[in-house]
């Protein structure tokens, strides 16, 4: 108890030292002090004005034996601070070479809607942007260009704990009016991100050309909407990423060239693209949808998730919906050690290509998958090329009728009707403890087959304690945690030095109260 109340102390201590500050773009002044009522101009004139005070390497191009120095000392905004902005342009925002010692947050004031042109945070630390409009439309001259970069650069140095949550990134805000040509000539990435330890949550992407492109590790993209793209939805690149509870939906066929897919993922050795390994990735929760209106004329025929330059190792593949109009509907070729359990994948249209599959095959040259798990899934059929080695492959449906199955699989509702053959039909080992709507399975004792788990209206779960024995970890399947005791140390631990960081930061600052 009493370590709580001194780490309750200092993380008020903490919070204490942080400060406010305001950018308006209608009613501020680059002349401002940055306070409530007297807010400084635009975001970029903050950054040019060198307003905020950071770290940087003590020479360039950056090496490993570099060494971090101040950067604009005696500057008003500092690490931990929190920069609100309001209605208006605020231009670009151009951070490279800035590392915090703690998070600052760029963040929209209730009600607000600042917009920017693009991001650029190259060689970086300890960024959040919060609830912005980015898109190089807000600009007055229109640049086809990546609109958001997050990443390492062997000028700047390596990047990470870089964070975009709630913004709204398109390219423009209306392109139904797009010929194919116009998405060419205009559509052009929104996230290339290539830091370390990044978050994308709960953003809106629309109507860009390459939606997502992940490559930095251990990075997270979580709840997102990514919607009328040309090129792919979301590409997963970098070890120990997890892609969970995003919606992907409405590939377009531009004529480019490209094989659009949902999810798209390769690996990249020494030999180039195929000859290395991708590790660790998840996939969860995702839905996946062709294009809402069959009668779209750019409607492409989208590749679901494909991953077809191996290797793919340790990857967890799970409570994903694929709705698309080919024969990729999961597909990796050249895995090892990976599972992929409770998917529903369907083609709901007719002819080729498709219908669609969940394949695990030979490497391109490297020879065949190995040691895979394809477990209680729903697909149109499942595909395991001869000379694969140990591929387990069991309680699998293969779906012809998808009414049979689906609540409304014309309006791509694909929770299970109560008739269903998959209820009660699944295997308990390595089944996910919740389903793609994040809601405990099972309902009574038997997990049932696809991403989504039966039960009836007002269920949450089952009763707290109850498991169905399966499960684990990210990461294929390994189920071994620390003890309890040791967890909440570790926790105590980290908080107990953020907090003795911050605290101390606010007394040079002479601003704890």
């Amino acid at each position: 108890m009493r370590v709580l109340m001194l780490v309750s102390a200092i993380l008020c201590a903490s919070v204490a030292s942080a400060a406010d500050f305001y950018v308006d773009p209608v009613n501020g002044s680059a002349g401002g002090t940055g306070t409530l009522g007297d807010p400084w101009l635009t975001l970029q004139q903050v950054v040019t004005d060198n307003l905020i005070e950071s770290r940087e390497w003590d020479a360039y191009p950056y090496t490993t034996s570099s060494v971090l120095q101040p950067k604009n000392s005696g500057a008003p905004i500092k690490a931990g601070d929190t920069v609100w902005l309001r209605s208006g342009y605020h231009g670009e925002l151009i951070l490279n070479g800035y590392y915090n010692a703690s998070a600052i947050t760029i963040r929209a004031e209730a009600g607000n809607t600042p917009e920017l042109s693009r991001v650029s945070i190259i060689g970086a630390s300890n960024w959040v942007l919060d609830g912005l409009s980015i898109s190089p439309s807000h600009a007055a001259t229109y640049v086809q260009q990546t609109i958001i970069t997050m990443r390492d650069d062997g000028f700047w140095g390596p990047a990470d704990q870089l964070t975009v949550r709630n913004c709204d990134v398109f390219n423009v805000d209306d392109a139904s009016g797009w010929s194919a040509q116009d998405w060419i000539d205009n559509a052009s990435t929104a996230f290339d991100v290539r830091s370390s330890y990044s978050d994308l949550i709960d953003n809106a992407v629309r109507n860009t050309r390459f939606a997502i492109s992940v490559s930095g590790a251990h990075c997270n993209v979580r709840g997102n909407l990514v919607e009328n793209f040309s090129g792919d939805g979301m590409r997963g690149l970098g070890d120990y990423d997890v892609f969970e509870y995003n919606i992907i939906k409405n590939g377009l066929d531009v004529g480019d060239g490209n094989h659009d897919d949902g999810f798209q993922s390769w690996s990249v050795g020494s030999g180039g693209v195929g000859t290395g390994s991708v590790y660790g990735l998840v996939l969860r929760g995702n839905t996946i949808i062709n294009h809402e209106n069959p009668s779209h004329p750019l409607r492409t025929t989208l590749q679901g998730i494909g991953c077809f330059d191996g290797w793919f190792e340790d990857w967890v593949i799970e409570n994903n919906v694929v709705i698309t109009d080919h024969w990729h509907g999961i597909t990796l070729l050249g895995a090892k050690n990976c599972r992929i359990v409770n998917n529903t994948v369907i083609d709901l249209y007719t002819g080729t290509p498709g219908p669609s599959w969940i394949q695990v095959g030979h490497h391109k040259t490297l020879g065949p998958s190995e040691n895979c798990v394809i477990r209680n899934n729903l697909a149109n059929t499942i595909s395991i090329p001869s000379g694969q080695v140990n591929i387990t492959e069991d309680h699998n449906i293969a779906v012809s009728n998808p009414s049979a199955f689906f609540v409304d699989p014309a309006n791509f509702d694909l929770h299970l009707l109560d008739t269903a053959a998959a209820i009660d039909a699944g295997s308990a080992t390595l089944a996910p403890l919740n389903d793609r709507d994040q809601i405990g399975r099972p309902y009574n004792g038997v997990v049932d087959i696809g991403a989504f788990e039966w039960h009836p209206a007002g269920w949450t779960g089952p009763p707290s304690g109850s498991s169905n024995g399966g499960g684990g970890d990210d990461g294929g399947g390994c189920t071994n945690r620390p003890g309890h005791g040791a967890f909440w140390l570790l926790i105590l631990g980290v908080i107990f030095g953020l907090a003795k960081s911050r605290l101390n930061a606010g007394l040079k600052r002479g601003r704890c109260t």
